[in-house]
């Protein structure tokens, strides 16, 4: 690998540093957005950011081991596991509805996106299925 020629500058992003993925892009159709975790996990957590941006955005920022990011129509699938240990920031689209949220077999969680809020940041840890003391309150 020492020898090789240099590569024009745009060519491509950097590769992600350790324990992290690479970001990636989605747009899910509407009007909601759901956000499956297969498993609850030994540690760690997921940030949502709902922000005024294009379009919606998944990264592992540490301790990730190769969790499949799957993106689609209706959301995000994160394939974790009970040993995964991995943080992931979520960035949300405003002009959506509601988030849905799912960890493990835990019930779906629905979080309004208030659109007077100009952005708002919620993280849940990802070690229990049941999310309803770690949601905002409705009437913020």
């Amino acid at each position: 690998a020492e020898a090789e020629a240099p590569r024009p500058r745009a060519e491509r992003p950097p590769p992600p540093k350790r324990g992290m993925s690479a970001p990636i892009t989605f747009t899910p159709a509407g009007p909601d957005v759901l956000l499956v975790f297969n498993s609850v996990q030994a540690a760690g957590s997921a940030t949502i950011w709902i922000r005024e941006v294009p379009r919606a955005n998944v990264q592992a920022v540490r301790g990730y081991r190769g969790e499949q990011l799957e993106t689609g129509s209706d959301g995000l699938v994160v394939h974790n596991r009970s040993a995964s240990r991995a943080d992931y920031i979520i960035t949300v689209p405003s002009r959506y509805r509601y988030i849905l949220v799912r960890v493990g077999d835990g019930p779906e969680s629905r979080i309004g996106i208030v659109k007077d809020k100009r952005e708002w940041v919620w993280t849940i840890g990802l070690q229990t299925s049941v999310l309803d003391d770690q949601l905002p309150p409705e009437d913020q």
